[in-house]
């Protein structure tokens, strides 16, 4: 069973409450973001306050949880490389240069994307990239998650 994962920040935004930090070190498993993952999870905080949904108090909650997360290494940074296979790939699936970079760091560095954006996920597989959802990812790893009723 695969025990590292790259996530991107769709499905870090859709983990990030509910990922038991504990028992993602007991079961040895390894969930990396990138240098980018950090700066498009603010950019969600910023235009859900800028729309009136966030305060700057929840802001901050949400930066503290993610440094806690980044220093205790619940989350490994990867550091993004190889950016001429990142400009092909952006240019022969027609998306971002980041979310290519996402697929071209899970392809280089042999990981799974854990991605719940859909054309992201749909263009991963395209190119036989392993891509899977954060639900896909609480299936296969419930024991990393907080036990809720719902």
């Amino acid at each position: 069973m695969n025990n590292k994962y790259l996530l991107d920040t769709s499905a870090l935004w859709n983990i990030r409450n509910k990922i038991n930090p504990a028992a993602i070190i007991e079961e040895g498993i390894k969930l990396y973001i990138t240098q980018l993952t950090p700066f498009e999870y603010g950019n969600i905080l910023w235009k859900s306050y800028i729309r009136g949904i966030t305060t700057q108090t929840e802001i901050k909650n949400e930066i503290t949880l993610l440094e806690k997360l980044i220093e205790t290494k619940i989350l490994e940074i990867i550091t993004i490389k190889n950016y001429k296979q990142i400009s092909t790939t952006s240019i022969k699936l027609k998306i971002t240069f980041y979310d290519a970079s996402y697929v071209t760091t899970a392809k280089t560095n042999n990981i799974p994307l854990v991605t719940d954006d859909k054309g992201l996920l749909e263009n991963s597989k395209a190119i036989s990239i392993k891509a899977i959802t954060s639900k896909d990812l609480k299936k296969t790893h419930p024991e990393i998650f907080y036990k809720t009723n719902s």
